[in-house]
């Protein structure tokens, strides 16, 4: 049983941070207060949410606050206009797709991203002329020659198939290539790291590949710390259903949030089959490295590697003041929370 005293006065912090702007910090305390009673014994609340998930444009999620709020309390008035404001005027709540649903993500499509890395890399390290490493993926034979690399070594779990004089696919793990010692001149990698569990073997095996004065050259998020760094993607029917782009999880939820609390919460906005998707991918799926900034950054300096360049890639959302400080008493090796990634450059 819930001790009722302490629960108005976590209620009344909510509306506290919220009066200050401090609505990220908020909406994480309005969650937990949901998950530590009965939802239906809340419709304030869950008002109080909708607002606040509407104003991280989270549509959807407040549709569902507010549908929660009259299914406890089916008299309650603002429930009921603010569910008839939205549902008029937000018609996308109603065809609601993944803002990723029209991305392509196939290996033979080039994503903006990659173009940025290749471009950049091209910049810093220069990749015309050289024997690459692509570590963690596989960009198409046909983007390679446009680079006029001498050879791409792409590796990776499940690569690209297309074999030739000057470009070879390996099917295999980033911390154990069998290349040569001394045998590449860089090693190029795109949106990777966030995804390696033994990040340190990776960076000893590159290391090992590179030719003295050889570079590697990184761009990856999002990355655990950040705001979006729980980097759900989930597919259905071939098509992103939901992804980090879509704020429906709050920003930093994954690092301050239980998974109990989480879980109750998206099935209110989401529906409990999703829930259960989302939190599971978010504690237990074994495609993030759960790594944060600060755990990069000890990673890197503990490598055998120069560091040329260490700075932030992909955007940033710097937390606001009290947010920060959750974040650092709850994660205080956590590094910097506001990168949302990163772009390294190390040299042999």
């Amino acid at each position: 049983m819930p001790n009722l005293d302490l629960l108005e006065d976590e209620i009344l912090r909510v509306g506290e941070l919220a009066a200050h702007g401090q609505t990220e910090l908020a909406t994480i305390e309005a969650i937990r207060c949901l998950a530590s009673g009965p939802t239906g014994a809340r419709p304030d609340l869950l008002n109080d949410l909708a607002l606040l998930r509407h104003a991280d444009q989270d549509v959807v999620g407040a549709i569902g606050c507010l549908r929660a709020a009259l299914e406890a309390d089916p008299g309650n008035t603002l429930a009921q206009q603010n569910l008839a404001v939205l549902e008029e005027s937000e018609l996308s709540a109603r065809t609601w797709r993944s803002a990723d649903a029209a991305c392509a993500t196939g290996a033979a499509t080039l994503n903006p991203w990659v173009l940025d890395a290749l471009q950049t890399a091209e910049r810093l390290v220069g990749l015309k002329g050289k024997c690459v490493l692509e570590i963690g993926g596989s960009v198409p034979i046909e983007a390679v020659r446009a680079l006029g690399v001498q050879h791409w070594t792409a590796c990776d779990l499940n690569p690209d198939v297309a074999q030739a004089a000057d470009y070879t696919a390996l099917r295999t793990d980033a911390a154990a290539t069998l290349l040569p010692s001394e045998s590449i001149d860089v090693a190029y990698s795109v949106c990777a790291f966030e995804h390696f569990d033994r990040l340190d073997a990776v960076l000893a095996e590159a290391h090992r590949v590179l030719r003295p004065g050889g570079r590697l050259f990184t761009q990856f998020a999002p990355i655990w710390s950040s705001s979006v760094g729980h980097h759900v993607w989930i597919m259905e029917q071939g098509q992103p259903l939901v992804t980090f782009n879509d704020h429906v999880i709050p920003r930093w939820g994954h690092l301050l949030l239980e998974e109990h609390e989480l879980l109750a919460f998206l099935a209110i906005t989401r529906g409990p089959e999703l829930a259960r998707r989302l939190t599971d991918y978010v504690w237990h799926h074994a495609y993030i490295n759960r790594l944060c900034e600060g755990d990069f950054r000890r990673i890197v300096d503990s490598s055998a590697f120069q560091v040329e360049i260490y700075d932030k890639w992909g955007g940033s959302s710097a937390p606001q003041k009290e947010m920060r400080d959750a974040l650092r008493h709850r994660w205080p090796a956590g590094g910097e929370f506001g990168m949302h990634g990163m772009r390294i450059v190390l040299r042999k």
